[in-house]
């Protein structure tokens, strides 16, 4: 599967060649600006609909099919946008859990220093787990994990 990205700005071959495609990145952008520039998305879409009719960009189309186009442009902003708040969401939950694993990799080297340190100084693997309040069969794991 080959993408492109057809946003204003990206694949300028394409978009010399393909002049309804060029508009339309055009008005996506301008839709895009509105957002930015603090407009509510549907008052973002019709003003950048008047603007590209008054521009000659996609103005036909425009014209014709104008409650379709903003319709199309409120719906694809929701998307993006619910698509970009899942990702953040998701991304915090890596951030979170990145920590959590950390924390139990950091938790679980330092047993095995523990580890190390109480079999040099002679005790058993029955007084470690006792001292550790852990299970004997992992005190066992984590001694097989110590370097040689």
């Amino acid at each position: 599967m080959h993408v492109l990205n057809i946003n204003q700005g990206h694949n300028e071959a394409l978009m010399k060649a393909c002049q309804p495609l060029r508009e339309y990145a055009a008005y996506t952008a301008k839709v895009r600006e509105n957002i930015k520039a603090g407009y509510p998305v549907r008052e973002a879409a019709e003003q950048a609909v008047t603007g590209c009719i008054r521009e000659g960009i996609l103005e036909e189309f425009l014209r014709r099919n104008r409650s379709e186009a903003m319709k199309v442009s409120i719906y694809e902003y929701d998307a993006e946008k619910h698509l970009r708040m899942e990702w953040e969401e998701a991304r915090e939950d890596g951030y979170r859990n990145g920590q959590a694993d950390g924390y139990r990799q950091g938790q679980k080297d330092l047993q095995k220093k523990f580890i190390s340190v109480m079999l040099k100084n002679g005790k058993t693997i029955s007084q470690i787990a006792a001292d550790l309040e852990e299970d004997e069969q992992i005190i066992q794991e984590l001694i097989r994990q110590l370097p040689e």
